[in-house]
């Protein structure tokens, strides 16, 4: 049995929740010309500021990345928006850009969220569960979990996941945790999406992406 969400995280949540509904409808009413750059956000985020990779999308989208060749070390190894692994994150963002068009077909041609992440994780060099259940939340897909070790360590504070529990490297511990989540989430009455930025606010106080 799963204990209630701690009243001042539950008083939180119901200050910012307009805001957060705002920002969940955005996502919906992203255009599909759009897709490419939340991909390279989505690229850039792993073990790096979010703040960070929003400054290099915007960058990016500013360069018109999709259509241009630039040069992508200066950007993602600015200081001012540091991207880790920003080697390895370079090779992911020029064969992601090669390749689009398998995204396109893949989003053009799969309704299905979860079938979506699976192939989106198959098809996209860089883009574990993780990335892919971000990217689609981010173009306003719903159904799938983020679950990065930021989320994973409030679900063990709240009691979701046990301490001992390892953080997911595999697909089936994601599927495990991510299981717990949802059951969680209906348990609070408080959607996954809504809740990861509510964990993202606590530690933060933004709402980002």
């Amino acid at each position: 049995m799963f204990a209630p969400l701690p009243s001042e995280l539950l008083e939180m949540f119901h200050q910012i929740r307009p805001q957060i509904q705002e920002r969940l409808l955005s996502f919906k009413n992203v255009p599909f010309h759009q897709y490419f750059y939340e991909l390279c956000f989505c690229i850039c985020t792993p073990m790096t500021k979010a703040q960070n990779a929003l400054k290099v999308q915007q960058k990016l989208m500013d360069l018109h990345f999709k259509e241009n060749d630039i040069d992508l070390y200066k950007i993602v190894r600015g200081n001012s928006h540091y991207i880790r692994f920003h080697n390895k994150k370079i090779l992911y963002l020029q064969d992601m850009k090669r390749n689009f068009s398998i995204v396109e077909e893949i989003l053009r041609t799969i309704d299905d969220v979860v079938r979506l992440r699976e192939q989106l994780s198959k098809s996209v060099l860089g883009l574990s569960f993780k990335e892919s259940s971000h990217f689609l939340r981010n173009i306003g897909k719903e159904g799938v979990a983020i679950i990065d070790r930021h989320t994973f360590r409030n679900l063990q504070q709240l009691g979701v996941v046990d301490f001992e529990t390892k953080y997911p490297t595999s697909k089936n511990a994601y599927l495990r945790i991510e299981e717990l989540w949802k059951e969680f989430s209906q348990f609070v009455n408080i959607s996954v999406e809504e809740m990861d930025f509510l964990f993202f606010y606590n530690q933060t106080k933004t709402i980002l992406k």
